[in-house]
């Protein structure tokens, strides 16, 4: 099956002077790449995930440690999708405030 015709763009905002971004809802879907921009200045970034829209959570590596992304400015970042099964929300949230409001782009598909 061609995944690639069906991937939908989802993009994360974060607000300048914050560290997390708004939420989206990913019901029926995974999270696939990052699409970190060019200016970017903040942080590592990891992913909270939420079954309500309200309450959000880390999500870890079963070690008890975050799941972190290494980003970089202007890279692309293949996830690991496996990661972030069962949650319907997702928010992106910077180890650091960003200086300027900065919009990420994030790949999901259909599963």
């Amino acid at each position: 099956m061609n995944y690639i015709n069906r991937l939908e763009i989802k993009t994360f905002t974060i607000p300048a002077g914050q560290t997390a971004s708004d939420a989206h809802d990913i019901a029926g879907a995974q999270i696939a790449m990052i699409f970190m921009p060019a200016t970017w200045a903040g942080g590592a970034i990891s992913v909270h995930t939420s079954y309500d829209g309200v309450n959000y959570q880390r999500v870890d590596d079963g070690s008890g440690n975050d799941v972190a992304i290494p980003v970089r400015a202007g890279v692309n970042s293949p996830l690991q999708p496996y990661m972030f099964y069962g949650a319907r929300y997702y928010r992106l949230v910077c180890s650091s405030p960003v200086p300027a409001e900065t919009r990420i782009a994030v790949s999901v598909r259909p599963v």
